[in-house]
């Protein structure tokens, strides 16, 4: 399990793409799109896991059905 400072590293990196994709109107070619989308899911999931790993351990396999 990586250390605390690690994920939020991590976390700033995938926000970092996140905020780069969102800010401002430029059109995104389809790699941007999918780099940007897996960005994205994958600072959920880690948040996601964060969170359950704190709160005994909930499934983090529905959240990603949702997505």
């Amino acid at each position: 399990m990586p250390t605390m400072v690690a994920q939020v590293i991590s976390w700033q990196r995938h926000l970092d793409i996140i905020i780069s994709a969102l800010s401002g109107p430029r059109s995104l070619g389809e790699g941007q799109f999918r780099c940007d989308k897996k960005a994205l899911v994958e600072l959920t999931l880690g948040m996601l896991d964060e969170k359950n790993s704190a709160h005994g351990g909930v499934e983090v396999a529905n959240a990603v059905e949702e997505l």
